[in-house]
C-alpha cells in the first residue's frame, strides 16, 4: 500500500468515526429530549423505568410482554412452560436483547435507557450504512447530510426516536436498512464479507419481528426467480447491469436462510411446524363478530379490519359462531374447527369474492396510513395526519418506479421485497397504526437511495462522474 494511499484511508477512517460518534449523540439527544413521549404512552414510565417497571405499567400491551419474557430468560435462562406462548406471538430477538440488557444493567438498572441506547446505535449504523451507499452518487457532503434527513419527519422523531424505544420497530428498521445499504456494498465492492454481513443482518431483523422475516423470504424468492429470468433478459436485452451483484446477493439470502435455519428447527421441535410465528389463533378473529371480539376485549380487532371475513360473508359467519358456540369455549378449543380450517375458509372467502373484500379494506388501509398515533382516542389511539402521510405515499410511489425501470437492481429486488412482503399482512390481518411505519421510513430511506442513483446516472450522461468516494473525477483532475 502507498504511503498516499494509506493517509487517503486513515483520513477515512478518522471521517467516519467523527460521523459516528456525530450521528449516534445526536441521535441520543434527540431521543432523551423526548421522555414526555415515554410518559405520553404510559404514564410512570421514564429513562430510569427498570424492566419491572415496563411490565407493571404496559401489562396488556407488547412491550410489557417483551419485558416480562426478558426478564424471565434472564432469571431462567429459557422461557418456563407457561411462558412460551410468548414465542407463538414473537421471535426470540427481542427478548434475548432485553436479557441480555438486564445483564449487563442489573434487574435494578435503567432498562429503557438501555433501550434508548440501543436504538440510537442502530439508527447511527443505519445513517453510516447509508452514507456509504450515497458517497459515489452525490458526494461526501450531500451523502453525510441526507440520512439524517430522516429527522425532519414527524414519525420518527415521535416514534422511532420516542415512545418506539420500547417497541421492536425501531431496531428492527435500522437494521433492516443496514441489511439493504449492506447489500448493495457487498455488489458494488464485490465483498463477499459485507454480502455475509448483510445476510446477518436480515437474520437479525426476522430475530426481531415477523414482518422483517417476510421481507427477507420474499427476497430469497425474488433472487431465484431473478436468476432464473433476469440472466436470459439480460443477456437477449445486452444489459448486463440488470443481474449485477446477482451472485452477492444470493450469499446474503443463503447467509440469511442459515442463521434462521435454528430457530425452524426449533419451531418444528416444539410444535410441529417450520412457522416462523405460529399465531395461528389471528385467523379464528376473521371470523368473529364484533360483538364477540367486543366480549373477549379484542373491539381493535374490529376496528382495524380484522374481521373482514365476517363482513364479506356473513351467513358462514353466523355458520361458524353457532358451531363454535356449541363447544363452549367457541373458536378456541379446535374440536369443530382448527386455526387453520379458520385460515384456509378466510383465503377461500378472499379469494371468491376479492373485489368485495379489497374495497372494504382498502378504506381501513386508507383510513390507518393517513393517521397518528394519538392516545386521547380511546382503543384505536389514532387521529388523521395527512401531509406527511402522504409524503411516505409519494416515496412508495416513486420506490415503485425506480424499481420497475431497474434504476438499481439491488435496490429494485429489496423494495420489491419489502411491498410484496407487507401485503399479505395488510389484507388479512387487522391494522393500527405502528403497522406502517416500518414501511413507512423504509420506503423513505429507499427513495433517497434509489434518488441519488437516479441523480447520479444523469450526472454520468452530462459527463459529470464521480469515483467510489465520490469527488468529480473532472475536479480531481484539476
Amino acid at each position: 500500500m502507498q504511503p498516499v494511499e494509506r493517509s487517503s484511508r486513515a483520513q477515512d477512517y478518522k471521517t467516519s468515526a467523527a460521523l459516528l460518534a456525530i450521528y449516534f449523540v445526536l441521535l441520543l439527544g434527540i431521543t432523551l429530549g423526548n421522555g414526555g413521549k415515554l410518559a405520553e404512552y404510559a404514564p410512570g414510565l421514564s429513562f430510569t423505568s427498570t424492566a419491572a417497571d415496563l411490565k407493571r405499567l404496559v401489562p396488556g400491551g407488547d412491550p410489557g410482554f417483551y419485558a416480562g419474557g426478558a426478564i424471565s430468560l434472564s432469571e431462567n435462562g429459557w422461557f418456563r412452560p407457561n411462558e412460551m406462548w410468548l414465542l407463538n406471538l414473537w421471535p426470540p430477538g427481542f427478548f434475548v436483547i432485553g436479557a441480555a440488557l438486564l445483564k449487563v444493567l442489573t434487574p435494578d438498572g435503567p432498562y429503557v435507557l438501555g433501550l434508548a441506547v440501543l436504538g440510537a446505535a442502530g439508527w447511527a449504523g443505519a445513517f453510516m450504512v447509508m452514507r456509504r451507499v450515497l458517497l459515489p452518487w452525490v458526494g461526501p457532503v450531500a451523502a453525510a447530510l441526507l440520512p439524517p434527513c430522516l429527522l425532519l419527519l414527524g414519525l420518527f422523531r415521535t416514534f422511532y426516536l420516542g415512545f418506539g424505544i420500547v417497541f421492536t420497530e425501531n431496531l428492527a428498521t435500522s437494521i433492516g436498512i443496514t441489511a439493504v445499504g449492506l447489500a448493495v456494498l457487498s455488489a458494488r465492492e464485490r465483498r463477499v464479507s459485507l454480502a455475509v454481513a448483510a445476510g446477518l443482518a436480515f437474520a437479525v431483523t426476522a430475530y426481531l419481528r415477523t414482518t422483517s422475516m417476510y421481507v427477507a423470504s420474499f427476497l430469497t424468492i425474488l433472487v431465484l426467480l431473478w436468476a432464473v429470468l433476469g440472466i436470459p433478459a439480460a443477456r437477449w436485452l445486452h444489459r448486463p447491469a440488470m443481474i449485477r451483484g446477482l451472485g452477492y446477493l444470493a450469499i446474503c439470502v443463503i447467509t440469511y436462510q442459515a442463521f434462521t435455519l435454528p430457530n425452524r428447527v426449533y419451531n418444528y421441535a416444539r410444535v410441529g411446524s417450520f412457522d416462523w410465528s405460529n399465531a395461528h389463533y389471528v385467523w379464528a378473529h376473521q371470523w368473529m363478530p364484533a360483538d364477540h371480539l367486543d366480549m373477549i376485549g379484542a373491539r381493535f380487532v374490529w376496528y382495524g379490519g380484522g374481521g373482514m371475513a365476517c363482513t364479506v360473508d356473513p351467513e358462514t359467519c353466523a355458520r361458524i359462531r353457532s358451531a363454535e358456540e356449541s363447544t363452549g369455549t367457541p373458536y378456541q378449543s379446535q374440536k369443530i374447527h382448527t386455526y387453520f380450517e379458520f385460515r384456509d375458509l378466510a383465503v377461500k372467502t378472499f379469494l371468491t369474492h376479492p373485489v368485495d373484500w379489497l374495497q372494504r379494506k382498502l378504506v381501513f388501509i386508507a383510513d390507518y396510513w393517513f393517521s397518528i398515533y394519538w392516545f386521547n382516542s380511546p382503543l384505536i389511539f389514532k387521529k388523521p395526519e395527512y401531509i406527511e402521510n402522504t409524503l411516505y405515499l409519494l416515496c412508495v410511489i416513486f420506490v415503485i418506479g425506480a424499481s420497475i425501470a431497474l434504476i438499481e437492481p439491488i435496490l429494485a429486488l429489496n423494495a420489491a421485497a419489502l411491498l410484496i412482503a407487507y401485503a399479505p399482512v395488510y389484507i388479512f390481518l387487522h391494522l393500527e397504526v405502528r403497522y406502517f411505519h416500518q414501511l413507512k421510513i423504509s420506503a423513505v430511506a429507499l427513495a433517497m437511495m434509489m434518488g441519488a442513483a437516479l441523480w447520479s446516472k444523469w450526472n454520468k450522461r452530462q459527463g459529470r462522474i464521480r469515483d467510489s468516494e465520490g469527488t468529480l473525477q473532472a475536479a480531481r483532475a484539476a
